[in-house]
């Protein structure tokens, strides 16, 4: 069992070294090379999906922020607006209250007036009405300055009663 060494396995064996380097040099080391770049390449996709979610998070965490800061803002000026109507209605109420005894209050002052102008003008009437009827009875009887006379009492009697009632 000796081996022999001939010179076809030594020629083999320099072809597969041969073969061995070409492979290498130009299969091997290219596909390794387009092999790391591909994985490099995919290496900062990655990164850069994980800085996209990163930075996706903290717009979704900016964003809940300010929507929770806008409905609090929102809810405020509809409280303040609310606060705002309600006084509103308060001092419309009120006005219109004070407006309601201002026409009431002119309303009986008018009342009142237009009571004592009627009564007024009622005495007048009833005056020269008694004056007339005292006039047609006294005629036959009285002279022109005795009528003058009871004229001039019957309107000084009249007269202080309107003052006393007013």
């Amino acid at each position: 069992m000796f081996l022999t060494f001939n010179g076809t396995a030594i020629v083999v064996l320099i072809n597969f070294g041969i073969m061995l380097w070409i492979l290498n040099r130009f299969l091997f080391k290219p596909i390794g090379k387009i092999l790391d770049e591909r994985s490099a390449q995919i290496k900062q996709e990655l990164e850069q999906s994980e800085e996209h979610l990163s930075q996706a998070e903290a717009d979704r965490a900016e964003a809940k922020r300010i929507l929770t800061q806008a409905r609090a803002e929102s809810q405020a000026a509809v409280s303040r607006a609310m606060d705002q109507a309600e006084q509103f209605k308060r001092e419309l109420e009120l006005k219109i209250r004070a407006d309601a005894e201002t026409f009431k209050a002119k309303a009986q002052l008018a009342l009142e007036s237009e009571r004592k102008a009627v009564l007024d003008h009622l005495r007048q009437e009833a005056s020269q009405v008694a004056m007339v009827g005292a006039e047609k009875i006294l005629e036959d009887v009285l002279d022109d300055a005795m009528r003058q006379r009871l004229k001039q009492a019957a309107l000084l009697q009249i007269q202080p009663r309107d003052v006393v009632r007013t």
